[in-house]
């Protein structure tokens, strides 16, 4: 095996202007510090401004496998787009011959635009085959587009996206990559399909669905009438929200604090861990254990878990109907309530010991309802100043 010794080298930058088809480009060929000096080679960049007009407002889709992506709305009904590409080459001529063969390539119909970077044209048969297979050259997009336009961006493995400022529709495929999505307000749904990616929804109102798998879901003040997360063992923290939330988990855990709406976790080994929650709210795990400090119930609270322990937490103003069940857990409930006679022991037989069905206060709404077989459950007073946060 063959040892390259890396080593920092000092090199200059030079220049140029390039006249495209499509419109004016402007390009930079930047020669980097070498990363195997002793080998000769050395890394290049380029960076060129494409400049595409839209003769329609069509659907946006973009293909690109490799690469970093961004992707920002503007009020233009332009496309303007950065390709910047990096290489590795003994030279800048030998740079240039690569950085020639890629281009980004661009395809309109009545109905929609595609994007894509691709073999350049004019290159001759032996170089395209060559390009097809295997191309040293990396490809990073900076993309400013009509904001209102529906989007599609499909994506590779190992990639960076970054969508900011959209009000179109927005779809995402890719794989094992980190997405960054940034004060969104659409007018048609969210669909982000990313096994593996890490995904952070920030500022923005949006409806529609993130199907994740193993990395952590962020959203933070996001406001939704209807939205999903799909993920297996990763980590969904929701922060600042508003709306109708449902959250699917395998074994990854949920994290909320300050949400107002109504609010659905569903898992089999992971727990729910909730502070400032005003609203509905539906718990359902296998084992995952339950921890709630919530502000207020409306209309109801229902948290339903086979083995996993239930605990929740309420201001000392609260008033409303406890129904509580444990089948082999202990059941606690800290404060005074009043039991709810509907039914007779002559008639049923006595209540059986874990459970409870009782009044707080003067009210019998709303109803906070906790079932577990194997668990157990403890509804509690807290400070109006949170256990739960840091």
């Amino acid at each position: 095996m063959r040892v390259i010794e890396l080593k920092r080298i000092k090199l200059t930058i030079g220049v140029w202007i390039v006249s495209l088809s499509s419109g004016l480009a402007w390009s930079a060929s930047t020669p980097l510090p070498s990363p195997a000096a002793d080998s000769g080679l050395k890394s290049f960049k380029q960076i060129v401004v494409r400049d595409l007009t839209l003769k329609k407002q069509v659907p946006i889709t973009l293909l690109h496998p490799v690469g970093e992506v961004t992707v920002q709305g503007w009020v233009q009904d332009r496309i303007e787009v950065r390709v910047k590409k990096k290489v590795i080459a003994e030279n800048q001529e030998s740079a240039n011959l690569l950085f020639n063969q890629v281009d980004l390539l661009t395809l309109e119909t009545p109905r929609a635009f595609e994007m894509r970077m691709g073999v350049a044209r004019g290159v001759d048969i032996l170089s395209k085959l060559r390009a097809q297979k295997q191309n040293p050259v990396e490809v990073d997009l900076e993309i400013h587009a009509p904001y209102q336009l529906d989007l599609t961006l499909v994506l590779g493995r190992n990639q960076a996206f970054t969508v900011q400022q959209w009000r179109g529709s927005l779809t995402i495929d890719s794989r094992e990559s980190s997405g960054h999505l940034n004060k969104l307000n659409l007018k048609g749904p969210l669909q982000v399909n990313c096994l593996g990616c890490g995904i952070e929804l920030i500022e923005s109102k949006v409806d529609g669905h993130i199907l994740a798998s193993t990395q952590a879901v962020v959203l933070r003040d996001v406001e939704s009438r209807a939205f999903l997360v799909d993920v297996s063992t990763g980590e969904v923290k929701l922060e600042n929200t508003k709306g109708n939330f449902s959250v699917h988990s395998d074994s990854g855990k949920l994290l909320s604090e300050n949400h107002q709406g109504s609010l659905s976790f569903q898992s089999n080994a992971g727990g729910a861990f909730i502070t400032a929650f005003k609203g509905k709210i539906e718990v359902q795990t296998e084992s995952g254990q339950m921890i709630v400090e919530a502000d207020e119930f409306d209309p109801f609270a229902h948290f339903d878990t086979v083995k996993g322990d239930i605990q929740v937490s309420l201001l000392p103003t609260f008033e409303g109907r406890l129904d509580l069940s444990s089948l082999k857990g202990e059941v606690v409930v800290q404060f005074p309530a009043d039991p709810l006679h509907e039914r007779s022991d002559e008639e049923y037989g006595p209540m059986v010991p874990g459970k409870v069905n009782a009044k707080v206060g003067s009210r019998t709404a709303p109803l906070i309802r906790a079932e577990t077989k194997q668990g157990g459950i403890r509804i509690l007073r807290r400070d109006p100043v949170s256990n739960l946060k840091q």
